[in-house]
């Protein structure tokens, strides 16, 4: 469970609560993960979890070979680097027989792989099958905001801050061509970028939230934003997704969850005219933004998801025999 702390997940109880609960015996998670898997759903509710297990995992068959990458869970461990992944990864590999092997890549992805991996994202184009998206770093990733300030009443403007380098091509180029645009609050918070004539301090996403307008852009890989920014009463602005994640960018669509501009972004301005004068076309997207975004926060189907992805890799992989949902 994530822990708040003013406009962020709390990072000390998220760690405190992992390394606690990496002490407990892994028959507490075989027993958690069958109470969830025994759990009764409606049909619909049933549609809608298996279309996401089929998104998430799309394995193109049974016994696929598995690279050399692959080592058993039991060799998973804290001491790994990127240790918000392993935490986000291991909660449900360990409710799984330790023997079973399991390729993991951590950190940002976004190129195509091979082998079947599990990642925490991936390109939306080109032969992307092998790469098997699991929920991985949750604290920097899934947080939603509870926001109290109607649409209407936000300023006329849009707002940006965020980390930008020569690996994120795309943000410097919004950076250069909006910084000094009167319609636009934008600026680099990379601390080592001190020097550029883009650095902005930071500002605090409750602060942001007084925009109607919040550029939501692709770094390494997904946007980071987009997620709490859909939870809230702004809308969410990007070019089109490249990559996806857990959060399905690849579903979003153009004008119904999140407002479009162009890869070049040369329409920002265009389409914030466009939607200051229809505010009610506005709402609904953010309304349709919202529902969206609901569908994460529902932990109870969240962990079956979880539980199922994993369990149809082992079965694409043959070490684990097809049952129940497969």
């Amino acid at each position: 469970m994530l822990i708040r702390s003013k406009n962020r997940n709390n990072k000390f109880f998220y760690y405190a609560g992992n390394y606690l609960a990496y002490g407990l015996p892994n028959g507490i998670y075989r027993h958690w993960k069958n109470r969830v898997l025994d759990k009764k759903f409606d049909s619909n509710t049933l549609e809608k979890v298996l279309s996401r297990v089929n998104l998430y995992n799309r394995l193109p068959e049974e016994n696929l070979t598995l690279s050399e990458e692959a080592i058993p869970l039991s060799e998973y461990n804290p001491a790994m680097k990127y240790k918000t992944y392993f935490f986000d990864f291991y909660k449900y590999a360990r409710a799984f027989d330790q023997n079973y092997k399991v390729a993991v890549q951590f950190g940002d992805v976004n190129q195509l792989i091979d082998y079947p991996v599990v990642v925490k994202s991936r390109p939306l184009k080109g032969q992307n099958e092998m790469s098997v998206l699991m929920k991985l770093n949750l604290i920097r990733h899934y947080f939603f905001i509870k926001d109290s300030t109607p649409y209407q009443q936000k300023k006329d403007r849009l707002i940006w801050r965020g980390h930008s380098n020569a690996l994120k091509p795309l943000r410097e180029d919004f950076l250069n061509k909006y910084f000094n645009n009167p319609q636009c609050n934008v600026g680099n918070t990379n601390k080592r970028a001190k020097d550029s004539p883009f650095y902005t301090p930071e500002i605090s996403k409750q602060k942001q939230l007084e925009y109607k307008f919040i550029f939501c852009p692709e770094g390494v890989d997904v946007s980071t934003s987009i997620k709490w920014v859909m939870s809230s009463n702004s809308l969410a602005v990007s070019t089109q997704p490249v990559f996806e994640s857990w959060y399905m960018e690849g579903r979003l669509i153009p004008g119904v969850h999140y407002v479009k501009v162009r890869d070049d972004m040369s329409d920002l301005e265009e389409k914030m005219e466009y939607y200051l004068a229809h505010p009610q076309l506005a709402l609904e997207i953010i309304e349709n933004a919202n529902a969206y975004t609901r569908q994460f926060q529902n932990s109870a189907l969240e962990d079956l998801i979880s539980f199922l992805v994993l369990e149809k890799y082992l079965v694409r992989t043959g070490q684990k025999k097809r049952e129940g949902y497969f």
